[in-house]
């Protein structure tokens, strides 16, 4: 899947384990670099929508480069999406 980020300073977080250390200390950014990983891995939001133990805010996007808008069908929408963008690490992490 792809991954677009909210920031830069978001992205340098997420794609740099050291940088990730310093601002959640080893354990935290080894967690989150493998939620990347999954991400990245993973043929659609679906397929990461049954890891309920890995909390990121993200948005599905079309293949606009739009938010994509909710469908009536939840589980459709998180097949068809096949990029998101990351909006924040929650509280989860920190």
């Amino acid at each position: 899947m792809e991954i677009i980020y909210k920031n830069d300073k978001l992205k340098d977080v997420c794609e740099n384990l050291k940088l990730a250390t310093k601002k959640y200390g080893l354990d935290v950014a080894k967690a989150l670099h493998k939620v990347i990983g999954l991400l990245r891995k993973s043929e659609n939001l679906y397929v990461v929508s049954v890891f309920p133990q890995y909390r990121l805010i993200v948005y599905p996007i079309d293949e606009n480069n739009n938010i994509m808008k909710s469908l009536d069908n939840e589980q459709l929408m998180f097949i068809k999406c096949i990029k998101i963008q990351i909006e924040e690490v929650s509280e989860h992490y920190e």
